[in-house]
């Protein structure tokens, strides 16, 4: 009688609207029809809720196609033109996807595949925003990561420094100076983050997500060594994402999980900043007046989760699928794209500050297959949840910049334990580096701080830095 029940109340919800009725005389007289099929459900006893959920569902779904189609129709246009793309794109690091940064997972040693929730299932596995019945909003969700805290803290200055760039003033030229030039000597070698901020706005429901965020990051890069070969690069991105889980019945307790979810980004990179750059000079004008490229991505991610019982899951995502390949395009200076992120969508090389960069080649935006198992055993202390990862399997034995035929270069693993209704503990190993957290759920505010480490080389384990990430996220969650 419960399937008979929720079967009744799909089909009365999900009635579809008739344009050729649009100011139909009914009962309720000479109103938009869609107003008057609003009342007649009302008074059938079917809840606003369940009509605007499923007029929410019906716009969701619109937005996704053409959001999805608009975008295959401008990268099908895109052709690659031949240009000097040196002082942009550096290998190592141009080259990587966009990672999402979501400090729960972080927590839990970069876990996702099958743990992930909400907003975070559209980069990590759009199966699992099946898993999301209720209405879910993010206003806004903010994570910053600092690099090499415990050398920064020991620099001279660098407090003063650090302090004026989250205040969003320019810090002094000499300070900065003395603090840069004490972390290149420190690095000498390799790509190593040294700060980052991501600030996102997202919602879910019923299966329904969509995500709308920007970030920025500055990295330490340096493959040659020596001095005088070391950069700083500056990198940001803005971006949206759509995405629909679906979730199918197979027993009383297990269940298959199908999603999909559609991006659209761009990444803007700068051209690298040496030591003699920052000399005397102001940070953010600096920073304003580098040159730049950008680079539009429109990756595609597909995942399937199946859940054996309620206590067991098992997860499959395919990620960053692009068809259409990445085109780099010339911006100008960092300026040019502040004052007009969005002018390359015009389309033409005209529209932009000078000519397209030739496409990064195969290997940028690689896909990856990535699977996940994740067991919650019920116990009364704590109640955990354990997940295992193991991600990038296209990659393994392809020792490109990272060494991956070293099987923790794939292997993450993730410990969550509820120690009180409001307070998560949080620990994991993400690809050989450990990382522990956490979360303080103050509804409607969440606050997590993790601390781990992350390689700087090519070896693994060979130079790790540690990282301190905080992360605030103001929303509702229904969800149950």
């Amino acid at each position: 009688m419960k399937g008979t029940s929720k079967n009744l109340r799909v089909r009365t919800c999900q009635a579809p609207f008739r344009p050729e009725s649009w100011q139909k005389a009914s009962k309720y007289g000479s109103i938009p029809m869609f107003l008057a099929s609003f009342l007649s459900r009302k008074s059938a006893g079917i809840s606003e809720q369940q009509v605007f959920g499923s007029a929410l569902k019906k716009l969701l779904l619109g937005l996704f196609v053409l959001f999805a189609s608009a975008s295959f129709s401008l990268f099908a246009s895109i052709t690659d033109i031949v240009g000097d793309s040196s002082g942009y794109l550096y290998p190592g690091l141009s080259d990587r996807p966009f990672t999402y940064v979501d400090g729960r997972l972080e927590a839990l040693g970069g876990t996702g595949v099958s743990l992930s929730t909400g907003a975070s299932s559209l980069f990590f596995n759009p199966a699992n925003l099946s898993d999301s019945k209720s209405f879910m909003l993010n206003i806004p969700s903010l994570n910053v990561r600092i690099y090499n805290v415990a050398n920064l803290m020991s620099i001279e200055g660098a407090k003063d420094v650090l302090k004026a760039l989250l205040s969003g003033s320019s810090p002094d030229p000499e300070a900065t100076f003395n603090v840069v030039k004490t972390l290149i000597m420190n690095y000498s070698y390799g790509i190593y983050p040294f700060a980052d901020l991501q600030a996102d706005v997202g919602f879910s429901e019923g299966g329904f997500a969509l995500d709308v965020l920007a970030s920025g990051s500055l990295t330490f890069y340096n493959m040659t060594g020596g001095t005088s070969n070391a950069r700083f690069v500056p990198s940001v991105a803005l971006g949206a994402s759509l995405g629909y889980g679906r979730e199918f019945a197979l027993t009383e307790k297990s269940s298959l999980h199908v999603g999909l979810s559609f991006s659209l980004l761009i990444r803007a990179h700068l051209a690298g900043i040496s030591l003699s750059d920052i000399e005397g000079t102001d940070f953010f004008e600096l920073i304003k007046s580098r040159d730049t490229g950008v680079v539009m991505q429109p990756p595609i991610n597909l995942g399937v989760t199946m859940n054996f019982s309620d206590r067991l899951r098992a997860s499959l995502v395919i990620r960053n699928l692009c068809f259409f390949g990445n085109t780099a395009y010339r911006y100008g200076t960092f300026g040019d794209f502040l004052s007009s992120p969005f002018r390359i969508f015009k389309g033409g090389s005209g529209a932009l500050a000078s000519s397209k960069i030739s496409n990064l080649g195969s290997s940028f935006l690689s896909s990856s297959v990535d699977i996940g198992v994740a067991y919650n055993p019920k116990w009364k202390m704590f109640n955990p949840r354990f997940e295992i990862d193991m991600v990038n399997l296209l990659s393994f034995g392809k020792d490109e910049y990272y060494n991956n035929s070293n099987i923790f270069s794939h292997l993450k693993i993730g410990v969550e334990l509820f120690l009180i209704g409001f307070i998560k503990l949080d620990a994991g190993l993400n690809q050989g580096r450990i990382n522990f957290g956490l979360i303080l759920d103050l509804w409607p505010i969440v606050i997590g701080v993790d601390y781990g480490w992350v390689d700087g080389t090519p070896t693994l384990g060979e130079s790790m830095v540690d990282r301190l990430s905080i992360s605030v996220k103001l929303g509702w969650d229904r969800s149950k």
